[in-house]
């Protein structure tokens, strides 16, 4: 995310990733305003449709991310434009947002949660981006590591390894110049995955002179299951300490560690007393909640930062938000043990 002025309460800002539109879906909330260069379609005299540009401005009234084709699309209600007679004030628009495109986004208040989230999202977007390939004999799956969670980035199946028992040279060949294909792009890489092919393939790489910066690490299994099993043996957070995905999946492990001694809470009245009396140490929130529970997520957050809590808003992308949203979506670990009483 680029930002490239702030006014008042106006940020101007330039997408310049996908992740940076999961970033925008969780800052952007109903009763913004937000406004970009957009095209609307128009009956021209001969009869036929034709697009024009226009400058517009919409009141947000609600909000979906589609990552299958990398767009942020935000829908509400015309309060400007410019020229004037291509649109009419009230009615609805959408505004697909992708990346390259720049948007203005106006609020009556930014709330410190959302301006450090734009800095997060300006911070990552300088840094080199994390991938993960998983392997074995059968098959290899690319993930990169975002912010929301795991992206599936490709997948390469082996045609033929085994023929009469006997491994086949070509076909282990054709099966790892496949491999390189998928990963010639990224930035960090680190391959994982049991039994020995990790190693044949480390060797394949070696005589290409492309392994000196590849790191490989062991794991039990392939697949989303292999990149878990890193996240929990800590590999991605020495790599990427101040990865989001890695501190909210170590918060919700550390929730429900702490709910087995006593030291976590759950309910929306029992946070909120556990908030007032200052005995929550992080507050954590579903992040779907923050569309459709402004006020209340609002309420919660000024009553975090009142008594020094560590807010973390967990993102619905990721396999861990499952165990939060089955405790209601709100849950806290306690600095303390309270009495019931």
């Amino acid at each position: 995310m680029l930002i490239l002025y702030r006014k008042d309460n106006q940020i101007k800002l330039r997408v310049q990733s996908l992740e940076d539109l999961w970033h925008l879906e969780k800052i952007i909330r109903k009763g913004d305003r937000v406004s970009s260069l957009t095209t609307r379609k128009f009956v021209a005299d001969s009869g036929s449709q034709e697009r024009k540009k226009l400058f517009i401005k919409i009141a947000v009234e609600k909000l979906s991310f589609h990552r299958d084709m990398s767009k942020l699309r935000i829908l509400g209600s015309i309060v400007e434009a410019r020229p004037e007679e291509l649109a009419q004030i009230g009615q609805h628009h959408s505004i697909d947002i992708g990346v390259g495109d720049e948007l203005t986004v106006e609020k009556d208040r930014w709330t410190n949660y959302e301006l450090a989230r734009l800095r997060e999202a300006e911070k990552h977007g300088k840094r080199e981006k994390l991938s993960v390939l998983t392997i074995d004999d059968s098959s290899a799956q690319l993930f990169h590591i975002l912010g929301y969670g795991l992206k599936e980035a490709g997948e390469v199946h082996a045609r033929g390894l085994r023929k009469y028992r006997q491994v086949s040279d070509k076909a282990r060949q054709d099966y790892y110049n496949d491999i390189y294909q998928l990963i010639s792009s990224v930035d960090k890489l680190i391959i994982t995955g049991p039994g020995f092919e990790k190693d044949r393939f480390r060797k394949y790489l070696e005589e290409k002179g492309k392994a000196t910066k590849i790191m490989f690490e062991k794991s039990s299994s392939t697949g989303k299951s292999a990149v878990a099993e890193l996240i929990n043996k800590g590999v991605i957070d020495k790599i990427m300490r101040d990865s989001r995905l890695v501190k909210e999946n170590k918060a919700v492990e550390e929730f429900v560690s702490s709910l087995a001694k006593g030291r976590a809470i759950y309910g929306e009245k029992e946070v909120i007393n556990a908030l007032k009396s200052g005995a929550v140490a992080k507050l954590l929130i579903l992040d779907e909640l923050l569309f459709t529970h402004r006020e209340k997520i609002d309420m919660l957050s000024e009553l975090a930062s009142r008594t020094g809590t560590e807010l973390l808003f967990i993102s619905r992308e990721n396999e861990a938000s499952e165990k939060v949203k089955a405790f209601g979506g709100i849950v806290g670990i306690l600095r303390f043990s309270l009495s019931k009483s």
